[in-house]
């Protein structure tokens, strides 16, 4: 099982309509994916929006991206858009593993094999996988007739910590039709994260929390996962020396 959720900030509102033809679209294709286990959307406001789906496993994922609806307007997006982020995320398991590259993983390098340049191993260059970046992504969906409420007061709570409160980096939360809200925010892996962040999620109809995988694409409000890890290598080597 692995997840993927987006964020779309577009160049001006006059994009929303048309975003929001595509986006049912899609919705429609979906309907009918077969692998699909889950899907939701928001609309943040004019400018924002963002998804996330879940998948049995990635060869159904890519089926849907080379497409239908989905891959007739991949295009359109790039012109509405000033800023897109889409990263992939496994389950989030107990369990602490290091962060693995696909390349190893399929025998296609070694597990040591040195990033070398003509300086030697370069520690800005290694484990430059979202994977590495310790950031936790927690989605959540509020159902019903009371989901406007519910959307209301989580937006409240994630504005009155993230003026506080450092380990949570982003947070987006929406409506969409039929009645139903949707929130996603990411977290920094620190002391104390999950369980703040179940106290501001209290009221949602299913929650789920991820783990970085090793895909991403854009950035979201300037944050890459793929930089993060890069820098949390560099500080362990160097704390290392």
């Amino acid at each position: 099982m692995l997840a993927v959720t987006t964020r779309n900030r577009l160049r001006s509102a006059r994009f929303c309509l048309p975003m929001l033809l595509a986006r049912r679209e899609i919705a429609r294709q979906l309907a009918d994916q077969p692998g699909l286990l889950r899907y939701a959307s928001g609309l943040a406001g004019p400018t924002e929006f963002f998804t996330i789906t879940v998948w049995r496993d990635r060869e159904a994922m890519q089926r849907f991206m080379q497409t239908g609806a989905h891959q007739r307007h991949m295009w359109q997006f790039t012109r509405w858009t000033s800023s897109f982020w889409a990263m992939r995320w496994d389950p989030l398991t107990q369990a602490t593993r290091a962060p693995v590259s696909p390349l190893v993983a399929a025998g296609l390098l070694a597990s040591q094999s040195p990033l070398a340049g003509p300086l030697g191993p370069r520690p800005d260059h290694m484990n430059m996988e979202p994977r590495g970046s310790g950031i936790t992504c927690v989605t959540a969906t509020f159902d019903g007739a009371t989901s406007v409420l519910h959307v209301r007061r989580v937006a409240s709570r994630f504005g009155a910590l993230w003026r506080r409160d450092p380990r949570l980096l982003r947070w987006c939360v929406g409506l969409d039709l039929p009645p139903r809200g949707m929130a996603i925010s990411l977290w920094q892996d620190a002391p104390g994260a999950a369980d703040l962040c179940r106290r501001v999620l209290r009221d949602a109809s299913w929650a789920s929390a991820w783990q970085a995988a090793d895909y991403e694409i854009g950035h979201w409000d300037g944050l890459r996962l793929r930089q993060v890890a890069r820098r949390r290598t560099r500080d362990t080597l160097e704390a290392g020396q």
